[in-house]
């Protein structure tokens, strides 16, 4: 909770930049304030704190799942406006690691259980989201399915299909970190 009492916000300002206010939630909850130093009315944000962190980074957690033909597992989907061929997963959860994110979002949008996972990338770069103002910052796996689990044709959230891991591959994704990523697949495979 922030609270404000006379040159507080000033000095946020000055020593976090203004663009650490721009677009926050700053809706005040005023009370009275008594005291030696009272000046009139003390302001809480009750919102500031979530809002802050929610508006500068947003961390996605994807699982590249490779088949024995050397095909990768996509998700191709539509939010909103937008349709987009990416790599399954989605976004991390206060609280919860990296991991449990990745198992969750299997789980939840796929039916499937993973064995176990290995780390491949970490964006490294800048991107910005095109969904609002916030950071991307994506994590990818390369994941093992638990044995005898069949891959849907459709998640809650798009069709599912493999892909195979050649040029075209990073031509197919939509989004510009999982580009880097089927460009480092195409390299490595």
């Amino acid at each position: 909770m922030l609270i404000m009492l006379g040159n507080a916000m000033l000095y946020w300002v000055a020593a976090f930049g203004a663009n650490a206010m721009a677009g926050l939630d700053m809706t005040p909850v005023s009370k009275p304030f008594t005291g030696p130093f009272a000046a009139g009315r003390i302001v809480f944000f009750d919102t500031f704190e979530a809002s802050i962190m929610s508006t500068l980074f947003n961390v996605r957690v994807y699982g590249i799942v490779i088949n024995e033909q050397r095909e990768v597992l996509l998700s191709e989907e539509q939010y909103g406006k937008h349709h987009f061929v990416k790599f399954p997963g989605g976004g991390l959860d206060y609280g919860e690691g990296t991991i449990e994110c990745m198992q969750r979002e299997f789980e939840e949008e796929l039916g499937l259980r993973i064995k176990y996972c290995t780390h491949f990338y970490t964006t490294d770069f800048f991107q910005k989201s095109m969904m609002d103002d916030s950071q991307i910052i994506s994590i990818y796996y390369i994941v093992e399915l638990e044995e005898g689990q069949e891959i849907p044709a459709h998640s809650d959230t798009g069709i599912l299909y493999f892909h195979p891991i050649n040029e075209s591959l990073e031509t197919k994704l939509s989004l510009p970190i999982d580009k880097v990523v089927g460009k480092m697949l195409g390299n490595k495979v």
